[in-house]
């Protein structure tokens, strides 16, 4: 299925295919959209608005764009846009999905996910290449997450990135009761925002790790960046993520690496079952075979 045009909600969530689910089972397959999509007040996303279990294999191309701007407390899921999904409250899997619209925001903006409130979701093979801005939160891959698991396995960012505060490559905004997990990812956009100390090529701000928290942590695993006066974390210090020159990371021998990374993790007992092989793209950048 492809959607183009202009779709616009005034009050409600807005999406290409869906705007918003149920909360039940519902999964999306090999769709595209083409089609700019507002939304004034609520979540706005090129594939769903808000919800939905399971989405693979879709591509968005339209620019998308929420209007919200006050979010009178974490529970309202308001003034959020992804490229793929605008926000989300349940377990939710994202695959092999791309975002080549821009994604604009008064709150949370991400090139694949804008808000994860609650659940799990586990975003695999998945990459952005546009332009995204938030206000307050803002990611290349996703924007912010307040409760639950995330988990980003091998993606990519190199879209540019911006926003006031908690602006990430990757991921702009880790809570404190959200476990984080980001392997076998890099990042080549560029990162800016106001308040250097909430500004990442990984991840903008990261909350939680210490005392009665610390269940709640960020694990970087083989994660990469090239821009040398940036920082991996905003607001602390790892050794977790690495730096690489701009013309190594479009060699072989960077595909190499990422091939090899994702057998290393397998062999520690993550599934990677649906993880693709990398390769170099047309850009000389590393994609997916």
């Amino acid at each position: 299925m492809s959607i183009s045009g202009n779709i616009t909600s005034t009050n409600g969530n807005a999406g290409g295919i869906l705007a918003s689910g149920s909360g039940a089972e519902g999964i999306i397959i090999n769709c595209s959209n083409f089609a700019d999509i507002l939304a004034k007040n609520n979540s706005a996303g090129g594939i769903v608005g808000r919800n939905c279990t399971k989405i693979e294999n879709c591509y968005n191309e339209g620019n998308i764009q929420s209007l919200g701007e006050e979010r009178p407390s974490s529970t309202y899921i308001i003034g959020c846009a992804g490229g793929i999904i605008g926000s989300g409250t349940i377990i939710t899997q994202i695959y092999d999905c791309i975002n080549n619209g821009t994604i604009n925001s008064g709150i949370s903006a991400g090139g694949i996910f804008g808000y994860k409130y609650a659940g799990k979701v586990e975003i695999i093979n998945c990459y952005n290449i546009n332009k995204v801005y938030g206000k307050r939160f803002s990611g290349g891959i996703i924007g912010e997450t307040m409760a639950g698991e995330v988990e980003i396995y091998n993606s990519y960012n190199q879209g540019d990135v911006s926003g006031k505060e908690k602006v990430g490559g990757i991921a702009g905004y880790k809570y404190y009761t959200t476990t984080m997990n980001i392997y076998n990812c890099y990042n080549v956009g560029d990162i800016q925002g106001e308040k250097s100390n909430s500004v990442g090529e990984i991840v903008g701000v990261y909350d939680g790790g210490a005392e009665p928290y610390e269940k709640f942590i960020l694990d970087l695993k083989y994660c990469y960046y090239i821009n040398k006066n940036g920082k991996p974390l905003g607001n602390r210090t790892t050794n977790e993520a690495e730096l690489k020159e701009e013309s190594y990371i479009k060699t072989t021998n960077f595909i190499t690496d990422l091939n090899s990374n994702k057998i290393k993790i397998g062999e520690q007992g993550v599934d990677i079952t649906f993880w693709k092989n990398w390769t170099l793209g047309d850009d000389k950048y590393p994609t997916f075979e």
